[in-house]
């Protein structure tokens, strides 16, 4: 399985690209009627998606935004060494709003000397224990959904958990996401707090990635630009960065 291939095609959707063009270094500036809808699996449109790697910068915008980024355009151009740095200065002078710095990683290889023998496969029979775990994780959120999102993960083998003092203290599940979704999945983690720092994390996420992999699935990860133990869990799990993405969503 070529994961990098595939996590390239996965972002080509996002960006309402063609996937040839990450084989060229270049800056593209692509209007998108995506801008304006939201993704599956988020709570907002991104009415600007700008995607910066070693390679490429593409910048993918809502039609609502032309006038803005016909300036940020200009500013773009004018340096022939831009960086995610950069660009986000940019952005954050013409836009009026919070400007999101994502990091995207791509799968490599994981540790053959990772021991995953703790993690256990959920199945329907441990909702309850999962259910408890969510409770005291999100008190004050509602549960009328849980069940059938608990139930769509263990269908496809996407939960994992870790039971410490006979009860689940730290689960990988996977969230919705709007595209490619017979292939790529991307991991989400939770432990309990008097439970962290002990490895679980890695440990079960570990256990999902590989299960994946046995399936002919494509992990991807990502985290915010500011959660340095996320990136280095990705790191430690085998992934390698892809790109910074920056985001901004009109008010």
């Amino acid at each position: 399985m070529d994961y990098l291939k595939k996590t390239l095609e996965y972002y080509s959707e996002w960006l309402d690209v063609e996937p040839s063009i990450f084989l060229e270094k270049n800056i593209e500036f692509k209007k998108s009627t995506k801008r304006d809808i939201r993704p599956k699996g988020y709570g907002q449109c991104f009415h600007l998606y700008c995607y910066i790697s070693d390679k490429n910068i593409i910048l993918s915008y809502s039609k609502m935004l032309e006038n803005e980024m016909e300036q940020i355009k200009k500013e773009i151009l004018k340096d022939d060494n831009i960086s995610a740095r950069k660009l986000k200065k940019i952005l954050n002078a013409k836009l009026n709003g919070t400007i999101g710095h994502g990091i995207k990683f791509y799968f490599d290889a994981i540790s053959k000397d990772l021991d995953t023998s703790k993690a256990t496969q959920l199945t329907g029979n441990e909702y309850n224990d999962f259910l408890t775990f969510f409770k005291t994780l999100y008190s004050n959120t509602e549960t009328d959904w849980v069940k059938d999102y608990y139930n769509s993960m263990v269908d496809r083998g996407y939960c994992w958990g870790i039971y410490e003092d006979k009860k689940l203290v730290s689960v990988a599940e996977v969230p919705d996401i709007p595209y490619m979704v017979d292939i790529i999945v991307e991991p989400g983690i939770a432990t309990l707090e008097n439970y962290r720092k002990k490895g679980y994390a890695k440990i079960v996420t570990g256990a999902l990635i590989k299960y994946l992999i046995k399936n002919n699935k494509v992990p991807i990860w990502s985290c915010s630009d500011s959660n340095k133990a996320s990136m280095a869990l990705a790191y430690s799990l085998g992934f390698k960065k892809l790109a910074d993405v920056l985001t901004f969503t009109i008010n």
